[in-house]
């Protein structure tokens, strides 16, 4: 995601999902798939950007130390998601993140949608089925 995507990203999903604001579980921080580094990352930009359309974000990555998110971008990481989302965004495909997809896409709640933002999902065939997917 490059400079200024993050606001058109968050402001489509939001009018495409049609249900105003709700919970977001944001799974992927880092800069790039299956490395550590948060610098030049926008996934910072776009959870901003899905908070100041009034959604609550959560935020999970399993691979980003939850001390530098918080140093670098002031987010706060959930370890271990458990709540209910209307809406999961596969930011940045880990592995880690793929592989349990399954896991996470049960937290979605009755009419909940999924926003894959590199199309990882669809390649990997665990879109769970009836459930709407937003990709770029």
């Amino acid at each position: 995601m490059n400079d200024g995507m993050a606001k058109w990203v968050a402001k489509d999903v939001h009018d495409w999902h049609k249900t105003g604001a709700g919970r977001i579980l944001v799974l992927g921080l880092a800069f790039k798939q299956d490395v550590p580094d948060l610098r030049n990352s926008k996934i910072a930009d776009l959870i901003a950007a899905f908070r100041n359309l009034g959604h609550q974000v959560d935020v999970h990555d399993p691979i980003v130390s939850p001390a530098e998110a918080l140093r670098e971008h002031g987010l706060e990481m959930i370890l271990a998601p458990s709540d209910t989302y209307d809406l999961i965004v596969l930011a940045v495909p880990h592995r880690e993140l793929l592989r349990e997809f399954g896991r996470f896409a049960k937290l979605l709640a009755t009419g909940g949608s999924i926003v894959d933002l590199k199309n990882a999902l669809a390649t990997s065939g665990q879109t769970p089925a009836g459930v709407k997917l937003w990709t770029m």
